[in-house]
């Protein structure tokens, strides 16, 4: 979610104390951060977008399927965070961005 709304559009990491520090970032040393998550994806080649298919023609928000990409590395931030993203299927009869943790193909492959 981002600003407590549902989105397509989610940002990740490879690496593991980048998504930590995000994790307790906002808590302060006397907080108990009871809510913070960490997850991770075992990703597959196949989980992956054609970079070419994300020009013009299609973009991000055009994908089918629940897919990861990796934007150009044009910002130093996204560099130094390894970032990557991951778009999320949009299911049109319930009206509803399907959430990883249910969709039946990253299901098995998702870590708390």
């Amino acid at each position: 979610q981002h600003s407590g709304a549902p989105t397509r559009l989610l940002d990740w990491t490879r690496s593991s104390t980048t998504a930590l520090w995000f994790a307790v970032s906002k808590y302060s040393r006397t907080d108990r951060p009871q809510d913070a998550v960490v997850w991770a994806v075992k990703l597959e080649r196949s989980d992956f977008v054609d970079r070419e298919s994300l020009g013009l023609h299609v973009g991000p928000l055009g994908i089918k399927r629940t897919m990861f990409f990796e934007p150009p590395h044009f910002d130093r931030r996204i560099s130094a965070q390894q970032g990557l993203f991951s778009v999320h299927r949009y299911w049109e009869g319930g009206g509803e961005v399907v959430p990883l943790e249910h969709h039946k193909v990253f299901k098995g492959r998702l870590h708390k």
